[in-house]
C-alpha cells in the first residue's frame, strides 16, 4: 500500500487514521525526517487523541532507527511544544496533533530549529518524496535493515510544563479581581489552565478540563457555534467577566463577553494590537491581519499608531512574514495569535493574558471594548461542501471582474462598500466564504448572490 499523498498539506501532515493515514506512513516519516532537518536531536510531543500514542511509537521508531535522539515531552499543548524546541535547543520537532479536527483525524506539525515551521515551500514536498520511496520499500521488503544505523538513537523523557508556566508568567502584570470561565474542550489546555492563574486574583471556572481524545461533550473546534453553547450559558450563570474556548491542541482561542456573545477573532487581533502598540516606544510597528478580517481591523490598528499589513492564511506563511517584517503581532480569523516576543509563534495563553490586562487597564467590559473597534456588517466564515472548488473560483472571478481582485490567498474581491473572499480550506473539504458590507441589507443581498453562484456550480449546501 503506497503512502497517501493527500495527507501532505500546505502547512502540515493530516489525515484520517486507518483511512488515508497509516502508522507505516508515520514510521517512514520518522526515517526521512532527521536527514532533512540535519538533526541529531528532535523534540516530539503529542496531544490526547486516541491514536497519538501509537503515532508516537511509529514516529520515534523511525527517528531512532537513523541514530537521531528523541526528547519525549509527553502530552503537551502545541505552544508548549514550540517552547520546548527552543528551550532544549533541538534541531527540530514534531507535534502529533490534528488540532481542531474530529477525533478520527491525526497528523504532524513539523518544525525546524528555533521552531521555524516546515511547510510545502520549505521541506514538506521533499519529505513527501522521501516517504513515498521508503513506503514503497517497506511494502516490498518489510522494515529494511540498511535504513538503520548501528548507533540507534535514544529516547529521553523531559517535561517542560513548569518552565513553560514560568515563561507564560513573564508576560503577566498584576491583575485585579477577575472571574473567567475556561472551556478546555477536553483538549490539552487543561494542563496549563490549572496553574496559570493560581497566584493571581483571577478566579477560573474550568469546563471539560480533562484531556479526552474522544471529545465526549463537544468537538474541539471553537469556531463552530454549537461548540460554544455550554460556555456561553456558564459565562452568564457564573456572572463572569469573559469566557474562553480552546481547540484540541490549545493553540487557538475564542472569547465570549459577559453577555454570552462571541467576539470575532479579528476584533481580538485589533484589541490586542492596540494594547501592545501603546506599550511600544517605536511608532508605526507593523501588525499583520489575515485577509479575511473586517475592514475595521486595519482602521483600528492605524488609529492605534501601528502599520497594518494584510497577510495570507496559515501559520507557516504568517510566521515567515512576521519574521521578515519583524512584526509586533499577527492574527488570524481562526483564533491564532502570533507575537514577536514569543519567537513569532502563536500563543492562546499570551493572548488571554494581554486581553485581561487590557480589560484591567481600560476598566471596561469586553463588550464595550469590542464596540470601539466594530462598525461594519460581517458574515464570519461560512463553509460549503462542494466538488468543483476550482470551477467556482473561476466563475466568481469572471462574474466580479469589475472589482479590485487579489489572489494573495484564494480570491478576494473588493468594492467601495463591500468585499468578499472565497478560498479552499487546507485542512477540511470545504470552500470558505467571508463577506462584509457597510450596510446590513447589502451584506444579505451579496451573500445571497454569491451563494446562488456557488450552488449553481457545485453546491451540496452550507455546512453550519
Amino acid at each position: 500500500m503506497s503512502i497517501s499523498q493527500s495527507i501532505f498539506q500546505r502547512n502540515d501532515i493530516r489525515g484520517i487514521v486507518g483511512k488515508n493515514l497509516y502508522y507505516e506512513d508515520i514510521y517512514c516519516i520518522g526515517l526521512c525526517l532527521p536527514s532533512l532537518l540535519k538533526a541529531s536531536v528532535i523534540v516530539v510531543g503529542r496531544d490526547m487523541r486516541v491514536s497519538s500514542e501509537d503515532m508516537f511509537t511509529a514516529l520515534t521508531t523511525g527517528i531512532c532507527a537513523t541514530g537521531c535522539k528523541v526528547i519525549d515531552i509527553g502530552m503537551q499543548e502545541t505552544p508548549a511544544f514550540y517552547y520546548a524546541v527552543e528551550h532544549y535547543a533541538a534541531d527540530g520537532g514534531v507535534m502529533i496533533t490534528a488540532s481542531h479536527n474530529p477525533p478520527e483525524y491525526n497528523g504532524l506539525k513539523i518544525v525546524k530549529s528555533g521552531a521555524l515551521p516546515m511547510d510545502s515551500e520549505n521541506g514538506l514536498q521533499e519529505l513527501e518524496k522521501c516517504c513515498v520511496e521508503y513506503r514503497g520499500d517497506l511494502d516490498r521488503n518489510g522494515p529494511s535493515e540498511n535504513k538503520k544505523r548501528v548507533d540507534a538513537g535514544s529516547i529521553e523523557k523531559k517535561d517542560p510544563l513548569n518552565e513553560y508556566i514560568r515563561y507564560l508568567h513573564s508576560f503577566m502584570n498584576s491583575f485585579g479581581k477577575k472571574r473567567i470561565v475556561i472551556d478546555c474542550s477536553h483538549g490539552m489546555a487543561g494542563k496549563v489552565a490549572k496553574k496559570i492563574f493560581n497566584k493571581t486574583k483571577v478566579e477560573t471556572i474550568l469546563l471539560h478540563q480533562y484531556p479526552d481524545g474522544t471529545f465526549p461533550v463537544h468537538g474541539p473546534n471553537p469556531m463552530k457555534t454549537k461548540n460554544l453553547v455550554i460556555l456561553k450559558k456558564n459565562v452568564q450563570k457564573e456572572n463572569a467577566d469573559i469566557g474562553i474556548c480552546f481547540d484540541g491542541d490549545a493553540d487557538r482561542v475564542v472569547f465570549i463577553d459577559a453577555d454570552g456573545n462571541s467576539v470575532s477573532p479579528d476584533i481580538i487581533t485589533a484589541l490586542v494590537s492596540g494594547y501592545l502598540l501603546r506599550q511600544c516606544e517605536q511608532k508605526k510597528e507593523q501588525v499583520l491581519y489575515d485577509l479575511r478580517s473586517s475592514m475595521c481591523v486595519p482602521e483600528f490598528i492605524e488609529k492605534s499608531g501601528g502599520t497594518p499589513i494584510m497577510c495570507p492564511i496559515g501559520h507557516s506563511r504568517i510566521k515567515k512574514m512576521m519574521r521578515e517584517k519583524k512584526a509586533l503581532i499577527g492574527g488570524e480569523l481562526t483564533g491564532h495569535y502570533y507575537f514577536r516576543d514569543n519567537n513569532y509563534c502563536d500563543s492562546a495563553w499570551i493572548t488571554i493574558i494581554y486581553m485581561l490586562a487590557l480589560i484591567e487597564e481600560e476598566d471596561k467590559p469586553l463588550r464595550d471594548l469590542v464596540s470601539e473597534v466594530g462598525g461594519y456588517y460581517f458574515s464570519g466564515e461560512i463553509n460549503y461542501e462542494v466538488e468543483n472548488k476550482t470551477g467556482i473560483l473561476t466563475l466568481l472571478n469572471e462574474i466580479y471582474q469589475d472589482g479590485n481582485i487579489s489572489t494573495l490567498d484564494g480570491l478576494r474581491i473588493e468594492y467601495p462598500d463591500w468585499w468578499f473572499i472565497v478560498r479552499e480550506s487546507t485542512t477540511e473539504p470545504f470552500l470558505r466564504l467571508v463577506i462584509e458590507a457597510k450596510k446590513s441589507d447589502e451584506l444579505e443581498k451579496h451573500k445571497r448572490e454569491i451563494e446562488m453562484h456557488i450552488s449553481s456550480t457545485a453546491g451540496k449546501g452550507m455546512v453550519p
